[in-house]
């Protein structure tokens, strides 16, 4: 799991960490529209090793 704490007032991009040959996915993202928590089978790979943090806001990655 790869956890990313946003306490700020502005957004940040943010690398992710190598994953060697596993791919990232969100699985939680507090600052989204209805259900912060992204059931397993509806989470894609991340398409990019930067991602965006809105702000005040909480963000979990899964790697597999």
């Amino acid at each position: 799991l790869h956890v990313i704490l946003n306490f700020g007032s502005d957004d940040h991009g943010l690398r992710l960490p190598a994953a060697g040959a596993r791919r990232w996915h969100l699985a939680v993202d507090t600052a989204a529209t209805g259900d912060s928590v992204i059931a397993r089978e509806a989470q894609r790979p991340v398409g990019a090793d930067t991602v965006t943090v809105a702000a005040r806001s909480v963000v979990v990655f899964e790697a597999r």
